[in-house]
């Protein structure tokens, strides 16, 4: 029998007892330890809504402190109090002292993000956030001619028929109206887009 101290950083230290049974000569025994974490586990996935072009950099923070989640590969990095926690966990896992934290995320063109994270000793916590995009509306009328019309707004997957109220991220567009056999009198529509706001276009239209 011996008796074993194991240590290791980011786990409770542990002290036991270990019988190393006889072994034939040249050969090892094998003994299996099991490590308790010190720490919890908080597993963050962060969903940004759709808004019809590339998606802009995400900012995440823990406690106010920026954590890069872009790096999936190598784990996060929080570095708190001079400790590293990724040199303890890989993989997109942040390691956590017990305790409750505050959890932010902010993008531009997006409804910031804040909310608070109870993590206890050794629990793998799974956290999905959402970000919304700051959004308007759009609501193209028939002024003429122009009833069943499809709008369309250029560059993005925003469609919508004439008549139906359109949520658009906040921003300036061309509007297209198209229907087979006619033509917009105007062309082309420009809107501005701004936050809450209900924007009103009639759409004219020529056979």
């Amino acid at each position: 029998p011996h008796n074993v101290r194991i240590l290791k950083e980011g786990y409770e230290t542990l002290d036991t007892t270990v019988t190393v049974p006889p072994a034939q000569a040249g050969k090892t025994a094998m003994i299996d330890i099991a490590l308790n974490p010190e720490f919890g586990v908080l597993v963050p996935e962060v969903v940004m809504e759709d808004a019809g072009k590339d998606l802009p950099p995400l900012n995440f923070r823990i406690n106010r402190k920026p954590i890069d989640l872009s790096n999936t590969s190598g784990g996060f990095s929080f570095d708190d109090d001079a400790l590293v926690y990724n040199a303890l966990y890989k993989g997109g896992r942040i390691p956590l002292k017990p305790g409750i934290y505050e959890v932010s995320a902010s993008a531009e063109g997006y409804i910031p993000y804040e909310g608070y994270v109870t993590i206890a000793q050794g629990e793998v916590l799974d956290y999905k956030l959402d970000l919304k995009y700051r959004s308007g509306s759009l609501t193209v009328l028939d002024d003429r001619n122009a009833e069943g019309a499809v709008v369309s707004i250029d560059g993005t997957a925003f469609t919508c028929k004439v008549g139906e109220r359109m949520r658009l991220p906040v921003g300036e567009y061309i509007v297209e109206v198209k229907k087979d056999g006619y033509m917009l009198d105007d062309g082309i529509l420009e809107v501005k887009i701004e936050e809450g706001q209900d924007v009103l276009l009639r759409a004219a239209m020529t056979r």
